[in-house]
């Protein structure tokens, strides 16, 4: 298991493994009445495809936490909306790595609020399935760490602290330039 520095991050990737032992679940599998406390941090992105086949990312769901720290309403909003363009090309593979192989990913950086407050936030992504068993969305989970003090108002990664890919049985993306060795390559 990843080394989880929250325990309410702990929390959500027990109970997404309990929904399918470890594997990917059907997305209709998901109860946000077993972590209620915890749907406000969680967001539910959508892979959609354009005419052109070009493919983007929708939030399907953001939690009013997660609303609430970035400053906007996101669901229903396009990923490239909010994310500052020098990540969004990085994101989105990580995103489509998740999906593909498919895998989770788990990372610490420093953010900050719509308010102005600069954080550590811990981010858990994990994939879930359409009815067919295909990875088709992906579950993301932050948690604030702790406040290190205010800046600028802008929703912003600062600085990723740490970062890797989560193994759920069908390895984890290779030969992706930049991307880290997983903190655990295995579920246990």
């Amino acid at each position: 298991m990843p080394p989880f520095k929250h325990p309410s991050t702990k929390i959500v990737f027990e109970y997404w493994a309990s929904l399918n032992g470890g594997h990917p679940p059907d997305a209709r599998l998901l109860d946000p009445i077993a972590i209620p406390k915890l749907m406000p941090y969680v967001l539910m992105l959508t892979r959609c495809f354009e005419e052109n086949g070009k493919g983007r990312f929708i939030h399907r769901f953001a939690g009013t936490g997660v609303c609430d720290f970035v400053g906007i309403e996101l669901t229903g909003l396009p990923f490239e909306k909010y994310l500052p363009k020098a990540m969004l090309a990085s994101a989105e593979l990580n995103l489509i790595s998740i999906l593909k192989v498919p895998c989770g990913r788990w990372n610490t950086s420093v953010t900050r609020s719509a308010a102005g407050r600069v954080s550590e936030v811990e981010y858990l992504s994990l994939p879930l399935c359409d009815g067919a068993g295909e990875p088709d969305r992906i579950m993301v989970f932050m948690a604030v760490l702790n406040t290190q003090g205010f800046g600028n108002t802008s929703a912003l990664v600062e600085k990723r602290v740490e970062s890797g890919w989560i193994d759920l049985g069908s390895g984890v993306p290779k030969g992706q330039g930049n991307l880290e060795k997983p903190p655990n390559s295995a579920v246990s």
